[in-house]
């Protein structure tokens, strides 16, 4: 993939999310500016296998006295850009769990076979290498309706899709958004899962795309979370043939 031409494709995303921003500011008044997404390190994500791209819902940053979101105005990457990205996300339970995510499927590995987070750098810095993208650009509430969500969906959609398509990633992890992208995707067909393993999926021209739960997993046990991480994991394995993946080779134990 050429760095360079997807820096530019970044610096358009921005400046696009920035007009789009400067409008709906001026129309409502509000207190917040948009959270540049996207590509959180060219170079890294250029030369991943796979280029794996993490779409939510929306980011957070500071909320008003009354409960009103403030504050934006600054990169999602900065949150990466650092020797160590656990130091930056301790106790972040969304970036906690896409980290083991991201790492098993870089490596190959289940979650019982990785390192802990808080001891080996590499299992938090491996995010420095995806796309994470969100439905609104906007800092937001914790607790998101559907209804809003579909209504930022509308928003925001034609930078959404562009954002896919420059970006050309192998495999795409929705945070239980994908419903919103199915028609504009063309993947009407979803496929289920034949096991427990709580994602659904289509393949479509050499990408990936999961539909899974927010990686937030609030209220949710241990071992809740490693089936999550496995599931996807599981799934991006079986399914790497069909996105011309090539992945190291380290089989999952039997049973997984």
């Amino acid at each position: 993939m050429d760095c360079q031409q997807l820096i530019r494709d970044q610096e358009l995303v921005n400046d696009y999310v920035k007009r789009i921003g400067e409008s709906f500011i001026a129309e409502s008044g509000s207190k917040a500016y948009p959270i540049y997404d996207g590509v959180m390190n060219p170079q890294l994500y250029a030369e991943a296998k796979p280029r794996i791209s993490w779409v939510l819902k929306e980011p957070y940053d500071v909320i008003d006295a009354d409960g009103t979101p403030k504050g934006g105005d600054w990169p999602l990457s900065a949150i990466y850009d650092t020797e160590n990205v656990y130091d930056k996300i301790k106790g972040n339970r969304t970036l906690n769990t896409m980290s083991y995510v991201t790492y098993g499927i870089m490596n190959n590995l289940e979650y019982a076979d990785m390192p802990w987070i808080y001891e080996d750098p590499a299992v938090a810095n491996s995010l420095k290498s995806i796309v994470h993208m969100n439905i609104s650009k906007f800092p937001a509430k914790t607790y998101t309706s559907m209804g809003n969500l579909a209504a930022y969906y509308e928003t925001w959609r034609p930078i959404l899709l562009f954002q896919l398509k420059v970006y050309k990633p192998q495999v795409v992890i929705f945070g239980n958004v994908m419903p919103y992208f199915q028609k504009d995707l063309g993947l009407e067909e979803i496929m289920k899962s034949d096991d427990d393993r709580m994602v659904n999926y289509a393949v479509k021209d050499n990408c990936l795309y999961i539909d899974a739960w927010h990686p937030c997993l609030r209220g949710k046990s241990d071992a809740y979370k490693e089936k999550y991480v496995n599931g996807i994991v599981k799934t991006v394995m079986e399914h790497a043939s069909e996105i011309n993946l090539d992945f190291p080779a380290n089989p999952f134990k039997p049973g997984f």
